[in-house]
């Protein structure tokens, strides 16, 4: 038991001493940390060097290019071709002008994630992309078994 109590004893005595600062008792270096080495509320000064908060030495000067867009042209060029398709019956046709509408939407709400270069914001627009490119290739893929159930039950009448 007096061997817990010393223990219990040194590590209280230890972490009051270093006040949870991963750099000792005299906290990070100048230029590492929150600025001014005073992190906000009191809490250690430990983490990221300040740029990674100030982002101004990570950003690159030109973004990459986003390679996402081919998700939107690809997808955007499946709804134009069912648009165009003659066999299509005219409310189906009103339908995909929709479609169409409503994916540039939810494209355009994607681009409004690429105002930073930012690889996190990168990867959420990426992410955002791909989502939208499955919704609409799922309602592209609702509207043909529709004209092809429609076309069924037309030649099946006849």
């Amino acid at each position: 038991m007096a061997k817990f109590l010393v223990t219990v004893l040194v590590v209280v005595a230890a972490g009051a001493t270093a006040q949870g600062s991963l750099f000792g008792l005299f906290g990070p270096p100048a230029g590492v940390g929150f600025p001014g080495g005073v992190a906000p509320g009191g809490f250690p000064s430990f983490g990221p060097p300040r740029a990674v908060f100030e982002g101004a030495q990570f950003v690159p000067a030109v973004c990459p290019p986003f390679p996402g867009e081919k998700y939107r042209t690809k997808t955007l060029q499946q709804v134009e071709g069912l648009a165009v398709d003659a066999t299509l019956p005219e409310d189906l046709r009103q339908r995909t002008v929709q479609l169409r509408s409503s994916a540039v939407a939810g494209f355009d709400r994607c681009d409004e994630l690429a105002q930073v270069c930012n690889p996190l914001v990168i990867k959420q627009r990426f992410v955002c992309y791909s989502t939208q490119k499955k919704e609409t290739e799922a309602d592209v893929k609702l509207v043909k078994d529709e004209a092809k159930a429609r076309a069924r039950v037309a030649a099946g009448k006849q």
